[in-house]
């Protein structure tokens, strides 16, 4: 039995949820340590530039493949979900750069 396996019984996590949250933690998890290691030890901004350059390449990268990949002719995309992410990932942005 796998840890994701363990974790979503324990917790009642549906296994689509548990997984593509972990999935997510993980394709993060060496930018959140450059950043770390950037901004706590070596004192400088590359925690920045990982973070922006990071999310630009998992939205263009990611969904790219996803759409590329997808069986049917183009990748249907319903509104919502889209202007969401967008509105948060420029919100957050802005934060970035307002603490920076």
């Amino acid at each position: 039995m796998g840890a994701i396996d363990v974790i979503t019984e324990r917790f009642e996590i549906s296994y689509d949820v548990a997984a593509a949250t972990f999935q997510a933690a993980g394709g993060s998890g060496p930018e959140l340590a450059t950043s770390f290691v950037g901004t706590f030890v070596a004192k400088s901004n590359v925690g920045f530039g990982t973070i922006v350059g990071s999310a630009v390449f998992n939205v263009l990268f990611v969904i790219g493949v996803c759409a590329w990949n997808c069986p049917e002719e183009g990748l249907p995309l319903d509104w919502y979900p889209l202007t969401r992410d967008c509105t948060f990932y420029v919100l957050d942005l802005l934060l970035l750069a307002g603490f920076f």
